[in-house]
């Protein structure tokens, strides 16, 4: 198909611990199932890379600048790709993602229609407790099934892939990989140059494949609120405003429709992320400091002024 003719598939490692090497497997025989033959480029040298490029036929690129905590930098990755790559579009995904057939068409449908764009779209969590039989036909229906039945879809700010034109991107700063806010800059940096953003989430499932956090020595914490996280969003928040998917120019409709997304979809996109992001965790500790005078005047639900509330409407 010309859509595989046409993309080079991008990634990054993690360090193996434990199920993050079998995760990172997955990942790619998942990118060779549905695009046989494709051009596919793996960064990093972690303990595991090697073994897992040379089973299934991929390219390594051992040579990524990091920072001093040793993660991977996204700036010289996605330059590095666009470089290396034999094709002018590309794909980046997380190296946790399970990515479905329907990207393939999606992203041709897309090509046909701009000539610039990025392609982008929300995420489901799931725990894989079973091996993946990649041979089985239907392996991608039973991963989205069980997908749908955990009901763990992420919010409009967690964007784990992208598929883009090579040379549309400049100045990316120097964002740690795994970390948060690079992803949110990334689409803004694209709506800023006025490219077209599709949300394709209604349209296909991308599945992320859970995992722990021991990668980091603070854990989870430490990924998302941790010294490398604060400086993503410092780096950020400079060259251009945090963005969601809900920002996005187009979307792709379930039965594959493309659509405009109106001007004020489009505006409530940042207020909402500014909500969620900045005045939600602000309530919530008010919430809870004002738990012990709530609690006396009987303001909680299951206080003396809910129940009297509830009795009446009874």
């Amino acid at each position: 198909p010309v859509c595989i003719i046409m993309l080079t598939w991008f990634t990054a490692t993690m360090v193996c611990v434990r199920d993050i090497g079998v995760i990172q497997r997955y990942e790619v025989r998942s990118w060779v199932r549905l695009a046989p033959g494709a051009e596919i480029l793996v960064f990093g040298d972690e303990p595991g890379t090697p073994g897992v490029c040379r089973d299934l036929g991929l390219a390594q690129i051992a040579d990524v600048a990091r920072n001093e905590f040793g993660t991977p930098l996204i700036n010289d990755i996605f330059t590095k790709a666009s470089r290396l790559a034999r094709h002018d579009w590309l794909c980046y995904s997380n190296c946790d993602i399970l990515l479905p057939p329907a990207l393939l068409s999606l992203f041709a449908a897309a090509t046909a229609r701009f000539p610039q764009f990025v392609l982008a779209g929300r995420r489901w969590d799931l725990d894989v407790t079973e091996p993946i039989n990649f041979s089985d036909e239907q392996w991608c229906q039973r991963i989205q099934g069980q997908a749908l039945r955990a009901k763990g879809q992420r919010p409009a700010w967690w964007i784990d892939f992208f598929a883009f034109r090579g040379d549309f991107f400049r100045n990316l700063p120097p964002f740690a990989i795994g970390r948060p806010a690079w992803d949110n800059w990334f689409l803004a940096n694209a709506l800023a140059q006025r490219v077209p953003v599709i949300d394709v989430s209604s349209a296909m499932m991308a599945v992320h494949q859970n995992h722990d956090y021991r990668h980091h020595s603070a854990g989870q914490k430490g990924v998302f609120a941790g010294a490398e996280a604060v400086r993503n969003r410092a780096l950020a928040v400079r060259p251009a405003k945090l963005s969601t998917i809900n920002a996005a120019t187009h979307e792709v409709t379930a039965t594959g429709e493309f659509r405009s997304r109106t001007e004020w979809q489009q505006f409530i996109a940042p207020i909402e992320f500014f909500w969620i992001r900045r005045i939600s965790p602000v309530l919530y500790k008010l919430l809870d400091r004002s738990l012990r005078v709530r609690d006396l005047f009987g303001l909680r639900r299951n206080g003396w002024l809910g129940a009297v509330l509830r009795q009446r409407n009874s």
